[in-house]
């Protein structure tokens, strides 16, 4: 059994922005395990655990996800504490899911096509990427302030197929697949 998820990844050049920002917090939050760059992702899907017998259908499905679907351009506008709420566990950088609803749609559409019996989530998607995870739930009220406005936008490229393996100093995450986008937006 492999525990997996669909991302997108984080471009450099938006990486690089939330480098610069994050690196302001850090001192104030020495609770917090800040999560490595390469760790970076948006996940557009949920698998759970998963026989390795249904990889290929799932490979097939993001490979089709990636020829239909336009690069999408994605902006991060600030960086909040997650989830929403009077208390926190995470440090997010955020921004609209919009451009990002074509893709998941079609994304949800080709896996239910490969009769894989899956439980997809289909909630309303938002745009946030993990970049911190406190020790403790932490009221927000006693948390630093966050930089309100950032605005790192760029395409993504590709669309990943991981696996995640929970280790006792958090997740560690590998590439199973990946499918370039082959449309521009």
């Amino acid at each position: 059994m492999k525990r997996l998820f669909i991302a997108l990844p984080i471009p450099d050049s938006i990486a690089d922005t939330l480098d610069e920002n994050i690196a302001v917090i850090k001192a104030r939050l020495p609770f917090a395990r800040f999560a490595p760059r390469e760790n970076w992702h948006i996940t557009m899907q949920f698998l759970g655990d998963q026989p390795e017998n249904i990889l290929q259908p799932i490979q097939r499905a993001i490979a089709k996800t990636a020829a239909r679907c336009a690069s999408p351009a994605i902006t991060i506008r600030s960086l909040r504490y997650g989830p929403p709420g009077s208390s926190a566990r995470m440090v997010w950088a955020v921004g609209s899911a919009a451009p990002l609803v074509s893709v998941r749609d079609m994304l949800i559409r080709l896996l239910n096509d490969e009769h894989l019996g899956l439980r997809l989530d289909e909630r309303p998607l938002k745009l946030h990427v993990t970049l911190a995870r406190f020790q403790k739930i932490m009221p927000v009220a006693q948390l630093p302030t966050l930089k309100e406005s950032i605005d790192a936008q760029d395409t993504i490229p590709e669309i990943l197929l991981m696996e995640s393996r929970l280790m006792s100093w958090g997740s560690e995450y590998s590439c199973i697949a990946q499918a370039d986008f082959t449309k521009q937006s």
